[in-house]
Parts: structure tokens; sequence; C-alpha cells
């Protein structure tokens, strides 16, 4: 015969360990989306100023030149160091955060008490720049993350993210994804922060 608590227990079990995992799953697609994002937008792309006063005709090594430039910071491997521990985000902070609200209710998102350290393994580049050992003489950016609040569904998440690229000079935003058809999409990004 069996044991209906004990059935109920391993049920219960199962169904909270198995939410753990799909949001340690989502939470890895969400970061490697945003690394992905910052790799892209982070090399400018050419672009031509408009001519100055007068008759000046751009020539082909104006635009050479402009592309040149161009191939070469893109083959300019920019080292990521990526900070390993989730730091908090306020719940009142976040009501009050003048950005993303209008697509979300902060109350609809799960404040998790404990954070969890990032696992780099997990975290891919597209020139697989991320550098596991930080050493400041190679860092050109270091990227952190706010712990991810995602909703009941699992299919909106909220999280802060900063860029530093030197005391004087960092950025943090906040991103509101959604999933669509299996994949997250950035739904708003709005700076909180420059410095």
């Amino acid at each position: 015969m069996i044991n209906y608590r004990s059935l109920i227990f391993i049920l219960v079990f199962i169904f909270f360990s198995c939410d753990r995992d799909v949001k340690v799953e989502e939470s890895y697609q969400i970061l490697n989306l945003l690394i992905r994002d910052f790799e892209e937008t982070s090399i400018l792309h050419p672009s031509f100023a408009p001519p100055p006063s007068g008759s000046y005709i751009y020539t082909k090594n104006d635009s050479l030149r402009k592309y040149k430039y161009f191939y070469d910071e893109y083959l300019n491997r920019k080292n990521i160091v990526i900070s390993n521990n989730f730091f908090e985000i306020d719940r009142k902070k976040l009501q009050n955060t003048n950005g993303c609200n209008a697509f979300y209710n902060v109350n609809e998102f799960k404040f998790y008490e404990n954070s969890k350290k990032l696992e780099l393994k997990y975290l891919n580049s597209i020139k697989s720049n991320i550098i596991k050992i930080p050493n400041s003489k190679e860092i050109d950016v270091k990227l952190s993350f706010s712990k991810i609040l995602f909703n009941k569904s699992n299919n909106r998440a909220i999280l802060i993210f900063v860029v530093k690229f030197n005391d004087l000079n960092s950025f943090s935003s906040i991103v509101y994804l959604e999933k669509e058809f299996f994949l997250w999409k950035i739904k708003c990004e709005k700076i909180l922060m420059i410095s």
C-alpha cells in the first residue's frame, strides 16, 4: 500500500526542484543574451559625418579609412570580466524607478532572499573573451548583474545590468524581458545611472 504522505512529499519536492532548475536555466539564457547584446553594440559601426560646408566630396580613401577603423575595432578583442556575485534589487527602488515600469507591475515579480553565485562556465561570448580569472592589466570592461526577478509564469523578467569601463566611466540600466516562442526578448532597456 502506498503511503500518501510520502507520495505528496516526493511530488512537492520534485515540483520545487524543477521550478528552481528552470529558473537557473532561464537566468543563464537571459545573461547570455545580455552579454551578446553588449558585445554587438560595443563596436561602433562605420558612420560618416556630414560634409563640411563647401563642396567637399568624400573619396574612396575616406570610406576605406572608416571601414578599416571599424574592422580593426571588430578584431580587437575586448576582455570582459563578469562579477560572480549577483547584487540585490530593492523593491521600493524598483517601484520608484522611471524606466520600464510602464511594461510591468512590480508586485507580480518574486523577490528571493538568498542570492546564488554566478557560474561563469555557463556564460557564452561571441568571441570567447570572458576572463575567468581577472587580471587588472587585461580588463577592458566589467559587467555585473542583479538577481533576476521572474513572474509566476516564468515568462517575464527584470534585472539591473551594470557596465564599468573604469572608475569614472560606467553606467547601469534596468532591463525588462519577455519570453516569446521559447526565446527571451528585450522589451525595454532604460539607463538608470551614468558616471
